[in-house]
């Protein structure tokens, strides 16, 4: 949304949207570490627990 929709954004914010999108991104993987490495000690494949962990962090974090 930031990076896409930088012109929909408040003046103040548009020029900043790339670098708050890139730290929104490192974010995500910042929760999405943790899951895969719990998942992947409970024998899930590394492919199977980064797709659920992806949906995990989307759709409930």
């Amino acid at each position: 949304m930031f990076r896409w929709g930088a012109t929909k954004l408040p003046a103040k914010l548009r020029p900043y949207a790339w670098k708050i999108a890139d730290f929104l991104e490192t974010l995500q993987n910042w929760e999405e570490g943790p899951i895969i490495w719990g998942l992947m000690q409970l024998g899930i494949p590394y492919d199977v627990a980064q797709q659920a962990a992806w949906w995990i962090v989307t759709f409930l974090g």
